[in-house]
């Protein structure tokens, strides 16, 4: 149902990024994909094209949930969280996570996230932000707790919002699953510069900052858009409100 990973490749102690796979490719044109990801981190071409197609099988059934880099000045995007964006058909099914500390006004409205990790930059489309600040244990004796905050505490939340999808929703496919998380994000606390069309008049803005927005679970378990029945055999033929 679906892959939550927490990890990213570096170099000299710093994130490996989709702009270094860019600046590679640019100076070494001829080079396939697989040999460009060999370039810049190390690990065998064979390697990548395995791990690729086995991420582009899995996606037709499953959806990949990536946290994203905890480095806060990074300008790009980790390259293995936004590996969608050079290799065409991951992005249906990918969700890449940032964290973010959310201010709440007397309702319980998010008024602002406070990020504590990189931002969703290239990635912004099928991106999403979670509280990834937890009180945890850090040893052993059972009074050893502390703060602990990280895009791996905030991947693991958006994984288990598509697992309980998967379980409200059993006939949707991988893609139909991330769409409906994205498209009833909480975007309300940020101006979006850009939108995803969803279809059926379903637009969901982002930006490069926060993504979609806090994933809202209560929303993705409802209707989105507009209520109707159908008119003919299927949905997609016409509804009537």
């Amino acid at each position: 149902i679906v892959q939550n990973n927490s990890w990213g490749i570096e170099a000299s102690g710093n994130d490996i990024t989709l702009q270094n796979l860019l600046d590679y490719m640019t100076t070494n044109p001829g080079a396939t994909l697989p040999q460009a990801l060999q370039g810049v981190t190390g690990f065998g071409e064979t390697g990548w094209i395995d791990y690729l197609n086995a991420l582009d099988q899995f996606t037709d059934q499953g959806v990949i949930v990536f946290s994203a880099s905890n480095d806060d000045t990074t300008t790009s995007a980790a390259i293995i969280a936004a590996l969608p964006e050079v290799y065409a058909g991951l992005d249906d099914a990918w969700i890449v996570t940032v964290n973010g500390y959310p201010t709440y006004d007397g309702s319980g409205n998010v008024t602002n996230a406070n990020l504590l990790s990189a931002q969703c930059m290239e990635v912004a489309a099928y991106c999403l932000i979670a509280d990834g600040t937890v009180y945890l244990a850090n040893s052993s004796g059972d009074s050893s707790y502390n703060i602990g905050t990280g895009t791996s505490f905030a991947a693991p939340q958006i994984s288990g919002g598509v697992a309980l999808l998967a379980e409200a929703f059993p006939n949707l496919r991988s893609d139909e699953i991330v769409d409906r998380l994205l498209a009833s994000a909480d975007n309300s606390f940020f101006t979006p510069t850009s939108n995803v069309d969803f279809g059926n008049g379903v637009l969901h803005g982002y930006n490069t900052e926060f993504g979609h927005g806090y994933m809202d679970l209560a929303a993705a378990l409802l209707p989105i858009g507009s209520l109707g029945f159908a008119t003919a055999s299927l949905a997609t033929s016409g509804t009537a409100d």
